[in-house]
């Protein structure tokens, strides 16, 4: 059964495919240690899920939430910066290849399937930005979030 080893080859796969396709910008990873200072664009990838859910006997639905965290320092010169990063981040939001990524026992980097970009909230949008600017009077960083929900349906063998 693949279902034990789901969480492990989804969180590594979209890491995987969100650092390949995060260019320009610093990209730390969830449960990575990070240190941001000293640099004045960064992001944060953050999974909630996989959620698992049988379909039927021998098919699982796995539907999980990518959130990306942007820093971005206040530029007095660029006022743009953050749409710039903002849109360098949407653009890594594509449908993600699963492969059984790891060091464990059946990691062996093989193609599983694909995790497809859904609508969200309901209206056709596949990503949400949010944007919350400045949080900090002292600490001149506009931070924003992209959010992206997947979704792929696999054999359980």
């Amino acid at each position: 059964m693949i279902r034990d080893q789901l969480p492990r080859w989804t969180f590594a796969s979209i890491l995987s495919h969100m650092n390949t396709n995060i260019t320009g910008i610093h990209t730390h990873m969830e449960g990575e240690a990070h240190d941001t200072s000293g640099q004045s664009d960064w992001t944060m990838v953050r999974v909630t899920g996989p959620n698992i859910a049988e379909v039927s006997k021998t098919l699982l639905r796995i539907e999980c939430t990518v959130n990306i965290i942007i820093g971005t320092v206040k530029h007095s010169t660029n006022l743009y910066q953050e749409s710039t990063n903002i849109g360098i981040v949407t653009g890594s939001f594509t449908d993600i290849d699963l492969y059984k990524y790891g060091n464990e026992v059946g990691d062996d980097g093989s193609f599983l399937g694909c995790l497809k970009l859904q609508p969200t909230r309901q209206i056709a949008d596949k990503i949400t930005v949010t944007r919350y600017g400045q949080i900090d009077p002292e600490v001149k960083l506009h931070q924003a979030v992209v959010t992206g929900d997947y979704e792929m349906l696999i054999e359980d063998s």
